[in-house]
């Protein structure tokens, strides 16, 4: 939810009655997501992965609506009741110049019919220098996703222009295997690839003397998410 004003904002903090975030709002144009990894004895971390996300959008020809464009694009008709619900009427009833790009979400979430790119040979040591400076600011992360807005890869890897919108633990994904062109296969190889890395930095942190979560807690905090989603929806 995109508020542009403090009456916007009071009006959206009366709508919650669960705790939530407020954040900036960042106008950079590109979004991706990068996957952390640093083992507790190792000085530097890596990049495991890197999806890119290309937002949903249309490409006019001067005569259509965006609404039209839109659904001609097989990708977006099963989330068709849902963007109907999100974009603005007034954009959907727009015609786009011809060859005019209009970005219809602005936002990278896969579930909603953005693309997801695997841009993992983009790694390299200029880029793995700023992401590891950045992670090495949070207390205690080890594994993790960051997805960040940035302008463009050149400033991104001179560490210029960039934020993190979302800081994801244990629980993330390594996004790079919605990549339509990975089999379920590359999918199942990557998740465990990753697993593996998590369960090492575990076992190395439990003998520093950090404590596992216990069962108990892990199934109270998982209903307490899913409740929290439940009230979202």
């Amino acid at each position: 939810m995109k508020v542009n004003n403090e009456q916007e904002c009071m009006q959206a903090v009366a709508s919650f009655s669960v705790p939530f975030i407020i954040q900036e709002y960042i106008a950079y144009e590109k979004e991706a997501g990068i996957f952390y990894v640093r083992f507790p004895d190792s000085g530097k971390g890596i990049i495991t992965s890197i999806v890119y996300k290309e937002f949903v959008h249309v490409i006019g020809d001067g005569i259509n609506t965006v609404q039209t464009l839109l659904f001609s694009n097989s990708r977006y008709i099963l989330q068709e009741k849902a963007l109907l619900q999100l974009v603005d009427k007034s954009l959907l009833n727009t015609v786009p110049a011809e060859s005019e790009k209009i970005i219809v979400l602005p936002f990278g979430n896969h579930a909603r019919g953005c693309l997801f790119t695997d841009v993992s040979f983009l790694i390299d040591d200029a880029l793995i220098n700023v992401i590891d400076i950045a992670a090495k600011q949070v207390t205690g992360f080890y594994y993790g996703r960051l997805d960040i807005k940035f302008n463009c890869w050149e400033d991104l890897k001179a560490g210029k222009n960039w934020k993190i919108i979302e800081l994801n633990g244990a629980g993330s994904e390594p996004t790079h295997i919605y990549d339509p062109k990975h089999s379920i296969f590359f999918a199942w190889k990557e998740i465990i690839r990753h697993w593996q890395m998590l369960y090492k930095i575990s076992i190395s942190n439990h003998a520093k003397g950090y404590a596992y979560l216990s069962f108990k807690k892990g199934i109270a905090m998982h209903k307490e998410s899913m409740a929290y989603f439940r009230f979202l929806s």
